[in-house]
């Protein structure tokens, strides 16, 4: 088996072949040696015989990713596409960050004739390679093949229907809306027809026209809640929040348990400050589904907005109980620490991170409660922990460069540089680099980061205050003036508040 590995590296791919057999014959259905061997006779063009050699070891590991990879190159070869698509399928499934298994399953579907879920594969694709060139190149590639599909199937409501969802996502609202009308006056009794020509007009921001044809929408579909989901979503933004409650209500009675839309019409109400009709929403969720967890998480919620922690940590202790979730146990951590239980607080999370290692969302959670409390160490281990699963979660770089930065790290700045690469674009991650640049003395690089995401996050507090520091310390008194002054003039946190005009008495 070492002999035919090192003989396939240096590419002496027979005798690679001749000693990766014999160790076969050996120890037949041996994983790795059936995946080099059957990767030889494809490199050698002898795609049956390494789809004869993979076939009984792949009933066994039908979870080898490289396996399934390796089949579906030799079924490409051997013109099987179907097959080929199904097992590159396959592979993205227990792989669905890799973006060229998307991209080959697309390629199988397009040979087979399948413009749908090729088309459906290179988006994947094109998403998770959003960074690489080859994304445009595959989303245009997808776009030619949908109108080319449409051109060969003008009867096919389903790729118009996609043609259209396609014109919309390329920013082609005109074409997208001349098409949407034909498909729903030629189908005036089809929801699918209808829910596009909605979403163009929402597309095309003309919102009136999008709430007439989600009232129509839910006329057609009488039993469902979706339609009235999306009504009340536009009237909201319409600031209609008469007929957002009457929709949301609606949406209620057709689905009782329908979380979404309990939760919003619970924040409106609250908004509004009628806490005795929130009540009444919230005891009929819970009459009408007492085994469920919805209603007491609501309840949590309400009590949590009158400011009563013990009240609401009562209602998150039997959601929680009713259903052990992740979000649930967030919120349930929240509740313990308003109530002054931090010590509690902590043990629970922990002990549930220790059965739900993976649980990346309530260990984020954990790390930023410490964070606030000042504990560094602590929320550096857990987003250390983060990490070690994801090594490209944004949010977690950007929270261990700060807790770092605070305990005079130098790998802060590594860990900052890494999370702008990722988001570049976001005003959080442009104000943790730029501080660290402030502390670092390096003014000249710190001053466009910050210039830059106060721009884009004009009402964030925290980053006009470092802005304003930057300008002062660069010697723009002037301008740190103006920024400060601004800052004062907005709702700013009482520390944050002293600590600008402490610096603006100095300018």
């Amino acid at each position: 088996m070492l002999l035919g590995a090192v003989a396939s590296a240096t590419g002496a791919n027979q005798l690679a072949e001749q000693q990766v057999q014999k160790f076969l014959a050996a120890y037949p259905g041996h994983l790795q040696a059936t995946k080099l061997l059957a990767a030889l006779q494809l490199r050698a063009n002898n795609s049956s015989a390494a789809l004869e050699l993979m076939a009984p070891v792949l009933a066994r590991h039908a979870d080898d990713a490289d396996l399934l990879t390796l089949a579906g190159e030799a079924h490409m070869r051997a013109r099987h596409f179907s097959q080929a698509a199904d097992s590159f399928e396959r592979a993205s499934n227990l792989r669905p960050r890799t973006s060229s298994l998307h991209t080959a399953a697309a390629l199988g579907r397009l040979a087979n004739g399948e413009h749908e879920r090729a088309l459906a594969e290179l988006e994947r694709a094109a998403v998770l390679d959003v960074k690489s060139p080859r994304s445009g190149t595959l989303l245009v590639m997808g776009f030619c093949w949908q109108e080319r599909a449409w051109r060969d199937n003008p009867d096919s409501l389903s790729l118009a229907l996609r043609l259209t969802d396609y014109y919309v996502r390329g920013g082609d609202t005109r074409k997208a809306l001349v098409l949407a009308q034909k498909l729903q006056a030629g189908n005036p009794s089809n929801p699918d027809a209808l829910a596009m020509l909605a979403h163009v007009h929402v597309a095309k921001k003309d919102l009136l026209a999008a709430a007439d044809a989600y009232t129509r929408l839910a006329v057609l579909l009488p039993t469902s809640a979706r339609p009235h989901m999306k009504l009340a979503a536009l009237q909201l933004a319409m600031r209609d929040e008469r007929a957002a409650t009457a929709a949301l209500r609606k949406a209620i009675a057709i689905e009782p348990g329908l979380m979404d839309a309990h939760q919003t019409l619970l924040a409106m109400l609250l908004a509004q400050k009628k806490f005795a009709e929130a009540v009444q929403l919230v005891r009929a969720m819970q009459q009408r589904l007492p085994q469920a967890s919805g209603g007491y998480k609501l309840e949590g919620d309400l009590r949590t907005a009158q400011a009563q922690p013990a009240a609401a940590l009562a209602a998150y202790e039997r959601a929680f109980a009713l259903e052990p979730a992740s979000a649930l146990m967030v919120q349930l951590h929240g509740a313990l620490v308003a109530a002054g239980k931090p010590g509690e607080a902590d043990q629970r999370i922990a002990e549930w991170l220790q059965r739900n290692p993976d649980d990346v969302p309530a260990r984020l959670h954990d790390a930023s409660s410490k964070l606030v409390r000042t504990n560094f160490p602590k929320a550096i281990e857990q987003l250390e922990e983060v990490l070690r699963r994801d090594p490209n979660h944004v949010l977690a770089l950007n929270d261990l460069a700060w807790s770092y930065q605070r305990i005079d790290d130098k790998r802060a700045l590594a860990f900052a540089e890494r999370a702008y690469r990722l988001a570049p674009g976001s005003p959080a991650i442009m104000d943790t680099l730029g501080w660290i640049c402030v502390e670092n003395g390096d003014l000249a690089r710190a001053l466009p980061l910050l210039q830059k995401a106060s721009a884009l996050a004009p009402d964030a507090s925290e980053i006009r205050y470092h802005f304003g520091l930057v300008l002062a310390r660069s010697g723009d008194k002037r301008g740190a003036r103006r920024e400060l002054e601004r800052l004062l003039a907005s709702t700013v946190d009482p520390s944050r508040r002293a600590e600008a005009k402490a610096l603006l008495a100095t300018l």
